[in-house]
């Protein structure tokens, strides 16, 4: 029964697709349901607010992951009434670990948590980073109701109506949506989805509407905490609290001017995979800090399997982190012992792995499907080291290189293996060896090896890039921090005068300006890739309207409609409830 006719619009056309909530409100609320559900969580564990501000999303999709696989199996709907049940069954059993594990407080340590002022800095750095990104996607997305016109989106919202019709959001049933005449078995993670679907029932926006506005909420907020929360990692331990705040608020507010995250995911949208990015770094940060906080293993373990569960890739970023962390810096500067820290990781990596078996035997079975990415430029293997130096992905080849970044990134490097932070320095040069390999595959047991640490990001060096950027905003943070405290000092004994808080209060200026330019003279590039599938040429109002008609014929709703995989009918789903035989542009 074809579908792409451009017949009258039936009643209710409009209905299918807009949204009863603004896009900032919007945004808000889908902020709130991501951040504020896991920071409950973490203060009944008994982290800090800023901590568990941080860690809050991670914590959010924790909860959510540790639901929806034995709601999935035990046929209990996924809504936001068994939504709140979950939330108030991982709390309750946070309270009770909270007793249990209060005679292996590290009070001492506790004590050493960020003052109000250093908080509030790097506070004040990660609202004015997200609101740069904030301001990219409101200029950028002024017909942000209408459908993307990109192949994964409306995977992504058909996953989220499929879980409103049907309550079944475990990502080991994914198959009886993609799979569609023969509901054969297919692993994919949905927590992204699940929480949108929970936003959607609470606002009444449609599932179309509520991908966008999740997608948004997780791109302008996770990414100045996370670069925020890296700094914090990276310098706690080397520098006074006020010029570690002052890097990390640096760093919060320059993570607006990076390409690769958050503005390339979006806009192919990989929304999952751009979610468990923005969150792996307050994980990693999580289960490091539980080495020394014995009483934080449990909130690190539902951290841990909260990024698993969002995107196995994320996962793979936060064990890449602290192997590295414990490779090169704890390994030498124990926080308890070797053998006790060791022991300590695996206590929270053991429970992770039990809890996420049922996801990792289904991503087994399509771990053909993953190995058989490859991403070849076929221009050797000199311009793919160039390439992944600049951070020059095949979806920037529109855009000039950001020299400004990559040259602050640089010095930002330098003043790091100054400092002995050595961790970063080698996983950039790892990532960067895995970018040439997947871009001109070298042979031998190196490039074997290699091959596989790349597949577990797809051989992308789009997602590898991605990686790459964590490290370098931290570095550029640290950089523009250092130099504008440097040019201050140097002031300041030319001039031989002032209070000490004119001073600081000039290096802040120095930096606000430095972070407001450069996201300024970005925001081009920004805001086009936002707003560059939102375009309405895959699906534009003849083709809702010819949806809507459709929906008002006898028994439309209850019949499989053959459709074509490319001409972009498969979003009829979502927008109009009517059921298509392909859900996504790849083969059922």
């Amino acid at each position: 029964m074809p579908c792409r006719c451009h017949a009258a619009p039936g009643p209710g056309h409009l209905g299918s697709h807009t949204s009863p909530v603004s896009l900032g409100f919007g945004v808000l609320i889908a902020l709130l349901l991501l951040v504020f559900p896991g920071a409950i969580v973490a203060r009944v564990g008994r982290l800090t607010w800023p901590t568990a501000v941080a860690v809050g999303p991670a914590l959010t999709y924790g909860v959510v992951a540790l639901a929806i696989v034995p709601y999935g199996a035990l046929a209990v709907p996924w809504n936001a009434w068994t939504a709140l049940f979950a939330l108030a069954i991982v709390a309750g059993i946070a309270l009770c670990l909270r007793i249990v594990f209060a005679r292996v407080r590290d009070v001492d340590a506790e004590a050493r948590a960020a003052r109000r002022g250093p908080a509030l800095v790097v506070a004040a750095g990660v609202l004015l980073g997200a609101s740069l990104i904030g301001l990219a996607a409101l200029r950028g997305m002024p017909n942000w109701q209408s459908i993307p016109s990109s192949w994964d989106a409306v995977w992504h919202a058909n996953t989220i109506r499929f879980i409103l019709d049907t309550g079944q959001a475990s990502p080991t049933h994914m198959g009886e949506l993609r799979n569609v005449e023969t509901h054969e078995a297919l692993y994919y993670p949905s927590t992204f989805h699940a929480l949108a679907s929970v936003f959607s029932q609470l606002t009444g926006a449609a599932p179309t509407t509520a991908y966008t506005l999740n997608s948004l909420a997780a791109s302008i907020w996770l990414f100045p905490v996370s670069a925020a929360t890296l700094t914090w990692q990276l310098l706690r331990t080397r520098t006074d609290e006020w010029r570690t705040a002052g890097a990390a608020a640096a760093a919060a507010a320059l993570s607006a001017s990076f390409t690769a995250i958050p503005y390339v995911e979006f806009d192919t949208a990989s929304m999952p995979n751009l979610a468990a990015y923005g969150v792996a770094v307050p994980t990693m940060a999580l289960v490091v800090s539980a080495l020394r906080h014995r009483d934080r293993m449990p909130l690190a373990v539902l951290a841990l399997l909260g990024v698993f569960s969002v995107h196995i890739t994320g996962g793979v970023v936060v064990v890449l982190f602290v192997v590295a962390w414990w490779l090169f810096d704890a390994l030498w500067r124990p926080v308890r012992g070797r053998l006790v820290d060791f022991v300590n990781l695996l206590l929270i990596a053991i429970p992770t792995v039990v809890l996420l078996l049922p996801q990792f035997f289904g991503v087994l079975q399509q771990a053909e499907i993953i190995v058989g990415h490859a991403f070849v430029t076929h221009e050797g293997k000199k311009r793919g080291l160039i390439d992944a130096i600049v951070q020059h992905t095949r979806h920037l080849n529109d855009f000039p290189i950001q020299w400004v970044l990559i040259i602050l990134a640089a010095i930002g490097a330098v003043i790091l293996l100054a400092r002995r932070a050595w961790w970063p320095v080698a996983v950039w040069l790892l990532l960067v060896v895995s970018i040439v390999h997947s871009s001109a595959p070298f042979g031998g047991p190196i490039g074997t090896l290699t091959g596989k640490f790349s597949d577990l990001f797809y051989s992308d060096p789009r997602r590898l890039s991605a990686v790459i950027t964590m490290l370098l905003t931290a570095a550029v943070g640290i950089a523009v921090f250092t130099l504008a405290s440097a040019a201050i000092a140097g002031a300041r004994r030319l001039v031989g005068k002032g209070s000490p808080r004119s001073w600081h209060a000039a290096t802040a200026a120095i930096v606000v300006a430095v972070s407001v330019g450069i996201g300024l003279a970005y925001l081009p590039r920004a805001q086009f890739l936002f707003g560059e599938k939102y375009d309405e040429v895959l699906v534009d109002k003849k083709d809702l309207q010819a949806w809507a008609y459709l929906a008002t014929l006898p028994g439309a709703r209850d019949t499989l409609i053959g459709n074509a995989n490319t001409d972009g009918t498969a979003w009829m789903y979502a927008v109009a409830n009517l059921h298509p035989l392909w859900t996504h542009y790849d083969f059922p």
